[in-house]
Parts: C-alpha cells; sequence; structure tokens
C-alpha cells in the first residue's frame, strides 16, 4: 500500500513511478532479478478504478467507494499484483518464399509471398527467418542480391525441381548471411538433371550448423567464418564447397553422399568423417579424424593421398593435413600404405577395431631404412624414413617395401617375422644384416 499526500511527487509521470515502485515492492527486488528501467515497461492505458500494465492486467482497488475523478488525485490504494513481466523487443519469425517479382534484391519486400502461392509478404527477410527458393517458380534459375543484405541465424531451403538449368543464388559485394543451429541449408532436388550453386561473399556460422543436401548436387563457393563452431554436412547428395572456412571450428561429413573441399582452408579444428566421402582438393589446416568400418586404404592418386574402404574415402594433398587418425570398427579392417612418401608429416594413427585386423605396406619406389618396433603383440609403431605410422590391435603385419635397411625391435610380446623372395638384384634370397 502506498499513498499519494501534499508534498509528494506530483504530475502523471511521478504517479506512474510510485505506482511501478510499489508493484516492484518499494523498489527492492528479489536475489537474482535485475533492476527495473523505466523504460521496460509499457503502460496500456488508465480505466478507472483500474489502471493495466501490459502484458497482464494489475488492479488498484480504493480502500473506500468512491468514484475516482482524477487519475492522479491523491488516494490511498491497494496493488494487487502478482508479478511485473519486463517488456522486451520482439520479432515474430517468418517463413518466406521467394517469387523474385520486382528485382533480383532480397531486401525488395515484392519479391517474397508469405505462402508461396503469391500472398505478398508485409516485410522482408529479418534475422531467424526461413528463406525458400523454390525453382518451379516461373522463370526463376538464379538471382543476386544486393549489397546491403546482412542476415544472422537463417535457415535457407532449396527445392531444385527445374531440370532445364541449374539454379544459382549469387550475391553482391557485403552481403553477409549468419547461420546457426536454428538455422542452416537444406537442399532438396527433384529433377535429374538439376544443380544449384549458392554463392554468398560470406556464410557466417554463429552456432553449430548443418548443412543438408538430400541429393542432387549442390556447390557453395562462399567463403565460411567459423570462430569455434561445428559446421556439419549431411546428406546423399553430391557437395562441394569451394570457398574458403575459416576460424578455429571444425567440421563433421556424415550421410553417405561425397563431399569435396577445394578451397585453401585455413580453419584449425578437426575434421570428422563418419560416413560419406571426403575429397580434400584443396587444403586443411586441422587434424583429419576418420570414422570408418571396413578395409581402409591410403594410396597415392595422382600426387594426393586417399583413405578408403568404399563407404568411407579422404583424399588430401600431401602434407596436408599434418596427421591422420583413422578409427577402425567392430569389422575386419586392413590399412594399406601404397605409398609411404605420401604419409603426413605429423603421422598416421591406426586405432584397430573389435575385429581381426591387419596392415599392408607397399611402395612404388625404395626407401632406405624401415623400424618396426613391436610394444607387444598388437601395438606397436613403424618409421619409414622418418614418416611414422602407430597402431594398435593389428596382426599381422604385411611389409612389401624394397627398402634398404630394416629394424626390428622387440620391446614385449612374441612376434612371428615371414620374408618374402626379393626379386631385385639378388633373387630367390632374403637376407637380414
Amino acid at each position: 500500500m502506498f499513498r499519494f499526500g501534499k508534498g509528494t511527487r506530483g504530475g502523471r509521470r511521478g504517479f506512474f513511478a510510485r505506482l511501478f515502485e510499489a508493484l516492484t515492492r518499494g523498489g527492492r527486488r528479489r536475489a537474482g532479478a535485475r533492476a527495473w528501467q523505466p523504460s521496460e515497461v509499457r503502460l496500456v492505458s488508465i480505466e478507472p478504478p483500474t489502471v493495466r500494465v501490459a502484458p497482464a492486467a494489475r488492479t488498484l482497488q480504493r480502500r473506500r467507494m468512491a468514484t475516482i475523478r482524477r487519475a492522479l488525485r491523491p488516494r490511498t490504494w491497494f496493488v494487487t499484483a502478482g508479478y511485473v513481466e519486463w517488456l522486451e523487443d520482439r520479432t515474430l519469425l517468418s517463413t518466406l518464399y521467394w517469387e523474385g517479382d520486382v528485382d533480383a534484391n532480397w531486401s525488395t519486400v515484392g519479391n517474397w509471398s508469405s505462402d508461396g502461392m503469391g500472398t505478398p509478404a508485409v516485410a522482408g527477410p529479418a534475422n531467424g527467418d526461413t528463406l525458400v527458393f523454390d525453382t518451379g517458380t516461373t522463370g526463376l534459375t538464379s538471382f543476386t542480391s544486393n549489397a546491403d543484405t546482412s542476415l544472422t541465424g537463417i535457415t535457407i531451403q532449396i527445392v531444385d525441381n527445374d531440370a532445364a538449368n541449374d539454379f544459382t543464388i549469387q550475391s553482391g559485394a557485403g552481403v553477409s548471411v549468419g547461420l546457426s543451429a536454428m538455422g542452416g541449408i537444406s537442399h532438396t532436388q527433384t529433377a535429374a538433371t538439376a544443380g544449384t550453386t549458392i554463392s554468398i561473399e560470406t556464410l557466417s556460422l554463429v552456432g553449430d550448423t548443418s548443412i543438408t543436401n538430400t541429393n542432387g548436387t549442390l556447390n557453395i563457393s562462399s567463403n565460411v567464418t567459423n570462430a569455434g563452431n561445428l559446421l556439419t554436412l549431411d546428406g546423399a547428395g553430391t557437395t562441394t564447397l569451394s570457398g574458403v572456412i575459416s576460424g578455429a571450428g571444425g567440421l563433421t561429413k556424415s550421410g553417405t553422399g561425397p563431399l569435396t573441399l577445394s578451397g585453401a582452408n585455413t580453419y584449425t579444428g578437426t575434421t570428422t568423417l563418419t560416413g560419406g566421402s571426403l575429397n580434400i582438393q584443396g587444403s586443411i589446416s586441422g587434424p583429419l579424424a576418420v570414422n570408418a568400418t571396413g578395409n581402409i586404404q591410403l594410396t597415392n592418386a595422382g600426387g594426393n593421398t586417399q583413405i578408403a574402404d568404399g563407404t568411407v574415402t579422404a583424399t588430401f594433398a600431401p602434407g596436408d593435413p599434418t596427421d591422420v587418425t583413422v578409427n577402425g570398427g567392430a569389422g575386419n579392417d586392413t590399412l594399406t600404405v601404397n605409398d609411404p612418401a605420401v604419409l603426413p608429416t605429423g603421422g598416421l594413427i591406426f586405432a584397430a577395431g573389435a575385429g581381426s585386423d591387419a596392415m599392408v605396406l607397399n611402395g612404388p619406389v625404395a626407401v632406405t631404412t624401415v623400424t618396426h618396433s613391436f610394444v607387444n603383440d598388437t601395438d606397436g609403431s613403424v618409421d619409414i624414413d622418418g614418416k611414422m605410422i602407430s597402431y594398435t590391435g593389428l596382426a599381422p603385419i604385411t611389409d612389401n617395401l624394397s627398402a634398404t635397411d630394416r629394424v626390428f625391435s622387440f620391446t614385449g610380446g612374441s612376434e612371428t617375422i615371414t620374408l618374402s623372395d626379393d626379386t631385385g638384384m639378388v633373387a630367390g634370397m632374403s637376407m637380414i644384416d
């Protein structure tokens, strides 16, 4: 209860100040609650004998029955208020459908509909909106957004069913689109010869983000800024990301489709392959982890190194990345090295799974020294002229390399060494120096 009397603050502003002090318990606040700011409370109306504060009505009742003649007249009131909800600016998220009836700019409201059936949108794209591009829209095969577009946390949905032409989203200079866990990119292709190209100057990850290519072909030539988040590329479609991925975040390739990274990427997070295929034609700076089952092969193919098992493939240029980890699964895994010269500088780690796992060493050219170090029956390492392969859970290891010197170091367990015929200068003879 509070009283308006002579000498108190006068005027409408003073009345409301005292009212809100009472609603907030005389200006005191509960532990953990933030201090009240006058700009955070909005008065809806005054209806004697009721004062309503949005969003919930708050009633002031006089102790004695009387007619309120002036809202600010000194009276004694009871305040009935369980709480005051602090108001904030809120924008309802929208789903907008691209029509392109006016021009090629995202910011033009007339280019969008609210239902995909031509009903005009009341506003253009805003942060957090879902933008739907359907190539079935008449005449829609390509457009260019203007340079004043900057959106955060949006979702881009593409339905590509135009078999006549590829569908292209092309941006002007300065366009920035932020993708987050509430956003991302999804692509579905219904026409066999269709394809989609997204070329926005910068895609910024403001949270963990997924790009899902359900089927068909999706090309993303945009640069991607990833400051510590996880970018997941999923789906059965063929996806190419040719822009530069930068930042401290990581990348995960899942799903059954192939992914090609052809940019000079500088991101330092881990690249993890859990399904499909990964072809690194450009470069990556961070470590590469391959989680696979079945046969895994490391081979020199046109100057590149490839890890494959028929389901999972990773290709990278010599020296990129600095280290590779291959995690075997429950099946029978085989790691085959066909050219040790292209092993990563930081080494290759093969962590075999629960099956019967093995390693085969081949090479097109002779090497100088091969050193086998056995920790126990199944764990150890192989040093091939300074290129290291570390392994766990393997038996047997088949060494078909042509080497001047071989060194075997046993630190535990019992091993079996099988020497095959040397078809070089001394045919029909195997030697241990």
